[in-house]
């Protein structure tokens, strides 16, 4: 397991700011597809870990939102953490999964696009300019 954890680290501390909320939206799906499966399987106690571990990723992707820079993107990217940590709240209560589902699907779209934005600014010979929305 040290080896996965120093390679992890290296790959977080040599990554490009969109390719770090990439690696964020990669946990967030992953906490919140396990709390899915914790759901389903009755086990409260992971639900409810992966949940604020998902919850915690969301504050911490709002906090890296650039209002100046960004503009409406930005404050349309803080609506929809707004929205997913209102529904991931109201899940923790209601164990209702086929809201987390949409929520899943929703930040698997946004995850999508931040891959390609990372690919993007990995290629040489393209001309992305920068987003400005993460600091």
């Amino acid at each position: 397991m040290r080896g996965a954890s120093v390679y992890q680290n290296n790959r977080v501390v040599g990554a490009r700011p969109e390719n770090l909320v990439v690696m964020l939206y990669e946990r967030l799906l992953a906490d919140l597809r396990a709390a899915a499966v914790a759901i389903d399987d009755r086990n409260y106690e992971r639900k409810a870990e992966r949940l604020q571990h998902a919850l915690d990723i969301i504050f911490e992707l709002m906090a890296t939102l650039d209002a100046e820079a960004g503009g409406d993107l930005a404050a349309r990217l803080r609506s929809l953490y707004t929205f997913f940590i209102s529904e991931i709240n109201d899940v923790s209560r209601t164990l209702d999964t086929a809201r987390l589902h949409r929520v899943i699907d929703l930040v698997d779209g946004l995850y999508d696009s931040w891959r390609q934005v990372g690919d993007l600014t990995d290629d040489p010979s393209s001309p992305a300019a920068p987003l400005g929305t993460v600091q």
